[in-house]
């Protein structure tokens, strides 16, 4: 006390010292390098003593004394508030990574709190403790019958700390509620709804019930999706076409392996469960949404048919008509982008027209790949609606883009002549619909005239170099009329 009374005897050294105490506890609050150390209880101390310095008029001996104590209690709850914050809350983050529990932390402190109250009033207040023990004592259990649920629940956090079967952070589901736990408390769980919405569990409600842990062992998790296909598809085509819809997807992992079961044969249907792994449990609804979506538009590619849970009377022959009529104008619609494309330019108007004929419709929904780089393929696409993005991926996984392209754009014709990979990523914006031209479709053509193949090849070249604009990685090599000629020929077997 002595040395205390002689640094802080001045009225102006404690009140500097309250103001750079304030002024750090702002400081840290907005810088996050200065750690945050609670001195609440010091500068309690410190106003405390400024009091009794500044005091205008004398004061009873007794009311001094009791201020002392009060001073020489508020001194060692903030020497122990300061050591546990520096050695043990900031070790068990350095441990464990988390913040320690904000229940666990007010327990132990409370009880230390209580330890020091009782020493000072016995060495500094010469207070007889027996009296106050047992009248507490009587206290406490009047208290403790009138207030056994909100015991309960204090027990019952105390537990939720010792077992740790959640922590902050975690996803759970209690009582039909599931949320991400954002608080645990002395009496009460407040975990936060997918809707946004917080909701306040009790906790000896869920100390007496069964709880689920979805962030337990780890943050792996099974997302299953169940689905029904028309009859006329078979399960081979079924199971390819999910298997590959999860190829592409970084939310899904490759590890363990997506899995597609046949699981029933319903009355209009056949049931079909597609399982996946993700990691984070928040991510469910995004992920089944995008999948399902997914789902539909490589369905429609495949001419795979989900069935409604209808009887369906149709009259056949005036469903057959308006199908025809709507094949015909898709029919003629890919003719007229393909007249359009200077790439076909060297075919003949019944040839650009028997191209467009064969060509297979295909639909893309918002991110979906299209084409993906260094992939094989024997296709080009021409845009018929909306917009895509063309990705090309450098060293490092560094991904670019390099263009937009729109209806009526081609893209892929190096790989529908010649077999190369595909030399960058075209991804949907929106919703887009491609007609697909395949290598046979030009095999027929190559086969009847093959002095094509040069002028195809000269096109290319011109092409490429355009590209070769935007993609530094194609060489003059790779460009030349001559090269390209040579693997038209062979890629279609031309002598």
């Amino acid at each position: 006390m002595n040395t205390i009374r002689e640094t802080f005897g001045h009225p102006l050294g404690i009140a500097i010292a309250i103001l750079v105490l304030f002024a750090y506890g702002i400081a840290s609050r907005k810088i996050k390098r200065l750690p945050a150390i609670p001195f609440g209880f010091l500068n309690l101390f410190l106003i405390l003593r400024l009091f009794q310095i500044t005091l205008p008029f004398e004061v009873d001996s007794k009311i001094l004394k009791w201020i002392g104590v009060i001073d020489m209690a508020v001194l060692y709850a903030a020497i122990v508030r300061i050591l546990f914050s520096v050695l043990v809350e900031r070790w068990f983050l350095w441990k464990k990574g988390i913040p320690l529990p904000k229940i666990t932390r007010d327990f132990v402190l409370f009880v230390i709190y209580a330890a020091i109250a009782l020493v000072v009033l016995r060495t500094r207040g010469d207070v007889n403790l027996a009296g106050i023990i047992t009248t507490s004592a009587v206290l406490t259990a009047s208290i403790g019958f009138a207030a056994q649920s909100t015991l309960s629940n204090l027990l019952s956090g105390l537990s939720i700390q010792a077992d740790r079967p959640f922590t902050v952070g975690d996803w759970i589901e209690f009582n039909n509620y599931i949320g991400q736990v954002i608080g645990i408390g002395w009496k009460t769980t407040r975990i936060r709804t997918f809707k946004n919405e917080v909701v306040v569990l009790p906790n000896a409600g869920i100390t007496a019930s069964p709880l689920k842990n979805f962030s337990k062992p780890n943050d792996q998790h099974v997302l299953t999706i169940e689905i029904g296909v028309e009859y006329g598809a078979s399960p081979g085509l079924v199971r390819q076409t999910l298997l590959d819809l999860c190829k592409n997807d970084p939310h899904i992992l490759k590890s363990p392996k997506p899995i597609v079961r046949l699981t029933n044969y319903g009355d209009f249907a056949i049931s079909y469960e597609l399982r996946l792994t993700y990691r984070g449990y928040g991510n469910i609804v995004r992920l089944r949404s995008r999948t399902i979506e997914k789902i539909w538009y490589a369905f429609r590619r495949q001419g795979i048919k989900i069935p409604f849970p209808i009887r369906d009377v149709q009259h056949r022959h005036i469903e057959r008509r308006y199908e025809e009529s709507k094949a015909a104008a898709v029919r003629m619609d890919a003719i007229s982008k393909i007249d359009s494309l200077p790439i076909f330019s060297a075919l003949s108007a019944e040839e650009r027209r028997f191209v467009g004929e064969r060509v297979r419709i295909e639909e893309f929904g918002d991110g979906e790949d299209i084409v993906t780089q260094s992939e094989a393929g024997e296709s080009a696409y021409v845009i018929q609606k909306g917009a895509c993005d063309v990705l090309v991926s450098s060293s490092g996984d560094k991904i670019s883009k390099v263009a937009t392209i729109s209806a009526p754009a081609i893209f892929g014709e190096m790989s529908l002549l010649t077999g190369a990979p595909r030399a960058a990523t075209v991804r949907a914006i929106g919703d887009v619909t491609v007609f697909a031209i395949d290598k046979p479709i030009f095999s027929g053509i190559l086969d009847k005239n093959p002095s094509i193949a040069e002028v195809l090849a000269e096109m290319l070249s011109k092409r490429q170099l355009e590209l070769s604009k935007l993609d530094e990685g194609l060489t003059k090599e790779q460009n030349s009329k001559s090269r390209i000629f040579s693997r038209i020929k062979v890629f279609f077997g031309i002598d």
